[in-house]
């Protein structure tokens, strides 16, 4: 009995670490298909560099910022947002809205 509890946790665990990982390896090629996607210009405004982003999945909606494909609109996305070098507080944050399938950058927004 011992044996089989030993075990039941052995695997419970390695299926863990594996869904983290999956999870970790999803948020690093969000963040860098979107960041290969920027221009030069928008790459020096943001402090740091694609490793520095931060993901989240949302549901888009028209209000959140500049979307240049609509059809995105009331599904769920992904929003990369990158710390910018504004000195203004309020503003320092900008959101790059990414399509959950290609990771295809489809419009920009600041985020709080």
């Amino acid at each position: 009995m011992k044996k089989i509890i030993i075990v039941v946790f052995f695997i419970i665990a390695i299926l863990s670490l594996y869904s983290g990982t999956a999870y970790l390896k999803e948020q690093s090629n969000v963040k860098r298909a979107a960041w290969e996607q920027l221009g030069p210009e928008a790459k020096n405004f943001i402090k740091g560099n694609w490793r520095s982003g931060k993901v989240r999945k949302v549901t888009l909606s028209p209000s959140m910022g500049d979307i240049s494909d609509e059809a995105y609109i009331g599904k769920e996305i992904y929003v990369v947002s990158f710390t910018t070098k504004e000195d203004n507080p309020t503003r320092n944050t900008v959101g790059l809205f990414a399509s959950i399938e290609d990771y295809k950058v489809i419009g920009t927004g600041y985020v709080d």
